[in-house]
């Protein structure tokens, strides 16, 4: 699900908490029933964006238990140079990520990547991901040990990490029964940029 930034907040520079927060809350009203699929906040339009409203648009997006109990993760399209900027600041003090795409008209993801600030043991758990493809945390558990992993993770360590990494919207989470098995919320994504 595409949502235009510019028509949610009525500008096209957004500044501010309030302002943010307005648009998170249009957000959430927008994505309705919506479930298990990628929401994208559509920058395009946008000239220019404060942290402030980045914090509680984005991050809190993100963040909100109305989207998270759905399965939704929202990832940052179309962002200007400029928003790029402003972001990439504010996640770097926070020490967080957001994934980030170009999307076409007819609602395409193209050069997914991320924005941010990866852990290592997230950069390792995505890495790992990225290399079996859609994968649970038994299956993790029982490779051989990566590279800068100081110990053999059990299922309970790579389930958070898998978790985590769902959390900040890189991955999807599907259930079947007791199983949770994840992919990637946009495919095409590489570690590098």
């Amino acid at each position: 699900m595409r949502l235009s930034v510019p028509q949610l907040a009525g500008a096209t520079f957004v500044a501010g908490a309030t302002l943010g927060s307005a648009v998170r809350a249009r957000a959430i009203a927008e994505t309705g029933t919506l479930a298990d699929e990628s929401v994208f906040l559509d920058f395009d339009g946008i000239e220019a964006a404060t942290g402030s409203f980045l914090r509680e648009a984005v991050l809190g997006l993100r963040d909100s238990d109305q989207l998270g109990s759905r399965n939704l993760s929202v990832v940052v399209a179309n962002a200007s140079e400029l928003v790029s900027e402003e972001l990439g600041e504010l996640l770097s003090r926070l020490r967080d990520v957001v994934l980030c795409c170009r999307l076409a008209a007819d609602e395409t993801p193209a050069n997914p990547f991320l924005l941010g600030v990866l852990e290592d043991a997230q950069r390792r758990t995505l890495a790992a991901v990225l290399k079996v493809g859609a994968t649970d945390a038994t299956t993790l558990a029982g490779m051989p040990r990566q590279d800068g992993d100081p110990d053999k993770i059990g299922v309970t360590g790579w389930n958070n990490r898998l978790a985590s990494l769902a959390a900040k919207g890189i991955l999807r989470e599907t259930r079947r029964g007791r199983t949770k098995t994840y992919r990637l919320a946009v495919e095409g994504l590489t570690l590098g940029r």
